[in-house]
């Protein structure tokens, strides 16, 4: 586990001052010069509260930028143009935690050309590096590998919720505990990423290319749920259920033959070793020996 969080410090932007030392903080140096980005979103007034998730009928409220020792909160509708003057040019690492969120929003709700080029998204990572997880989120990898209490914050913020009846469109922008919130959340992806996952998924470490091929993957995917692409549903509708009845026959078929489900790996791998295989798990990787009978 790294260094807690005692030590970071969180900054809102509400004046030229704070801009202004947005900016010189900034130009500081740092690891790779990379930061962290992350965004709060809400709904419209009076709108369906699932549209603070969409991209497409709802607003970004805050975006949040930071390292592993300060995280500053930029309030969108009054401060964007800060972000548009600082990271039109900017040409270092960004990092993002679930980086199709974050990309999907600025792709549609703002003037700022991603930079896909120098992203990184440290829930690829992790999903790369442990992929038997049960979770990928960043609150549980926060509360492993940074600062259990972190978790904390997500408490005290939830209770605001409930006792002002705010939604994530309405629970004001200047809060201290929502903005704090969000501006923890890049401090929390800058340490995992340097401190845990990049060091295992840099050029020339053991899993880079599975990791450059995830990242390329998202990020046709991620334009493609953008620009949107021409689907045949019923020929997509026909062949979904023709996959689900072969699927559904063919765990029927193993389960009739030997007794196992064939979606357990626990099973499955229960099932081989009474079969003569040899499983044996190595670093970063497990390797299925097969040896067959005689």
């Amino acid at each position: 586990m790294t260094e807690g969080l005692g030590d970071v410090k969180l900054r809102y932007v509400d004046s030229l001052e704070e801009a202004h030392n947005f900016k010189e903080w900034l130009g500081q140096r740092r690891p790779l010069g990379a930061v962290s980005l992350d965004l709060e979103t809400g709904e419209y007034p009076g709108k369906n509260k699932k549209d603070a998730l969409s991209p497409w009928h709802g607003k970004i409220r805050l975006l949040q930028i930071g390292d592993s020792q300060m995280g500053w909160a930029i309030p969108w509708e009054e401060w964007s143009g800060l972000f548009y003057e600082t990271f039109n040019n900017f040409n270092s690492p960004i990092i993002c935690h679930n980086i199709a969120f974050e990309a999907k929003w600025m792709m549609t709700q703002s003037r700022w050309k991603f930079p896909w080029h120098l992203a990184h998204d440290t829930m690829l990572m992790s999903q790369i590096i442990d992929p038997a997880a049960k979770t990928h989120a960043l609150k549980p990898l926060t509360a492993r590998l940074v600062d259990p209490m972190a978790a904390y914050a997500q408490q005290k913020l939830d209770e605001a919720f409930t006792q002002n009846g705010w939604t994530w469109g309405t629970i004001p922008t200047n809060f201290d505990l929502y903005w704090q919130y969000g501006a923890l959340d890049t401090v929390i992806t800058s340490r995992i990423f340097h401190d845990h996952f990049y060091p295992k998924v840099q050029p020339g470490a053991a899993l880079s290319i599975p990791y450059e091929l995830e990242m390329a993957t998202r990020r046709i995917a991620t334009t493609m749920e953008v620009n949107g692409a021409r689907i045949d549903l019923p020929y997509s509708e026909r062949k979904h259920d023709e996959l689900m009845e072969y699927v559904d026959n063919i765990k029927s078929w193993a389960y009739d033959h030997y007794g196992k489900s064939i979606t357990s790996p626990v099973q499955m791998a229960a099932l081989f070793e009474s079969m003569g295989a040899n499983i044996t798990k190595e670093p970063l990787r497990a390797t299925l020996l097969w040896t067959r009978n005689s």
